[in-house]
């Protein structure tokens, strides 16, 4: 109730405590800081797949408001009528985008109004801001804790006769069972980019990929490279678990670009999950139709593929994928990685657990880049791309499946 009036009279130069002047603030925000907005709106479509577009307006009696544009309405919907899990995570993003100076940010129950399915990518919109403003969030979702995956940051409060006591959970581990560690951003090691003053400029190359397994794994399974000067720690990917076509494409590397032009990436690498099909064919469409819709981007584009999903890739590298989750592979045939059929799947019955895209990155960088390019054409490919753009494909006809 609190977040759908449009009340008048309360301070707005800060987002308000209770989020009662949530179109106040996205009004100021669009006005003076678009950026954030748009951020924000991004943030919070990442998480639940809508709003298509947030229209902040005020009406004739001075009051600020907003609206939700969404895609086959025929009308906008007045803040009034937006339902109760999109103004919440809009007034949650709001609270984390809009307050670059807040110290303490409380958040009560978050998997209130909100799908299960969409608590892990929340998740981790609060653990990639947690070097800037610290949380305190009380839950009674177990799902939430989950994904959180940090049994040394959680407290349960216990009820008893002299009130609430908080203890500590039993310590848990990781997928490859090692005891949780708090993760640092692979930014803070980057080497600094063109126009920084840097004595030794790398190479920066910005992946564009499907979901957030992608964006998580890629940069730790060529991490290595950067020995050689090559940095690809950017990976873009569609929001709302849209599919990775040529227009989405064509719209993520654009906005790469134009977010700094002073020091924009010097290339892109398109990953394409071409599932069963053959690899030249199904890139086809992005080769043929993607160099038009970003002709004035001034960086070299190329083109790598994921047979049959990311995870044939961990699978290339199985002792340390067995080390890591602590079980062989059992009947997955892992001579010919690339072929394995499913092999998301599979990884998801050997862990015998939630199968995130934080699990995921976990396995990862406890494999060996080396390995899995030795063992598996299509991620050779894909570093050959990242490094040079030579064999970013195999002709058509040649795919390393067999027929």
């Amino acid at each position: 109730f609190l977040l759908r009036r449009d009340w008048t009279g309360l301070e707005s130069s800060r987002f308000d405590h209770y989020g009662r002047n949530l179109g106040e603030t996205l009004h100021a925000l669009e006005e003076s800081s678009p950026a954030a907005f748009e951020r924000i709106v991004e943030a919070t479509r990442a998480v639940l797949g809508l709003p298509g577009k947030i229209e902040p307006r005020q009406s004739e009696e001075g009051r600020f408001y907003f609206a939700q544009v969404e895609p086959g309405l025929h009308f906008p919907v007045h803040q009034m009528g937006v339902s109760s899990g999109t103004l919440r995570v809009l007034a949650l993003m709001t609270a984390l985008f809009a307050e670059p100076n807040a110290n303490l940010i409380g958040i009560e129950e978050p998997e209130n109004y909100v799908h299960p399915a969409a608590l892990s990518s929340f998740v981790d919109y609060l653990l990639d801001a947690q070097d800037r403003v610290q949380f305190m969030v009380t839950t009674h979702s177990p799902l939430l804790l989950d994904f959180l995956n940090r049994p040394e940051a959680v407290r349960v409060v216990r009820r008893g006769e002299e009130g609430g006591r908080p203890s500590r959970p039993a310590r848990t581990r990781t997928a490859c069972g090692k005891p949780w560690r708090l993760r640092v951003s692979a930014s803070a090691s980057s080497t600094k980019r063109r126009g920084s003053g840097a004595a030794d400029v790398s190479k920066h190359v910005t992946l564009i990929a499907s979901g957030e397994t992608e964006r998580r794994a890629l940069p730790l399974l060529v991490r290595r490279l950067q020995d050689r000067g090559i940095v690809a720690e950017d990976v873009r990917i569609p929001p709302g678990n849209r599919a990775l076509d040529v227009e989405m494409a064509a719209k993520l590397i654009k906005s790469a670009w134009h977010e700094n032009l002073a020091a924009p990436p010097d290339k892109f690498v398109v990953v394409v999950d071409v599932g069963r099909a053959d690899p030249a064919r199904a890139l086809g469409a992005m080769r043929t139709r993607l160099p038009a819709r970003v002709r004035e981007i001034e960086a070299d584009v190329r083109y790598a593929y994921a047979q049959a999903h990311l995870e044939a890739w961990y699978f290339a590298d199985v002792e340390n994928l067995r080390s890591c989750i602590g079980r062989a592979p059992g009947h997955v045939d892992t001579s010919m990685p690339d072929e394995i059929d499913n092999p998301k799947l599979q990884l998801q019955h050997l862990l015998g657990r939630v199968y995130t895209a934080r699990v995921s990155a976990e396995i990862a960088g406890a494999l060996d880049a080396a390995t899995i390019e030795q063992r598996s054409p299509s991620f050779r490919a894909f570093v050959a791309a990242v490094l040079n753009g030579a064999a970013d494909a195999p002709p058509a006809g040649t795919g390393s499946r067999r027929s």
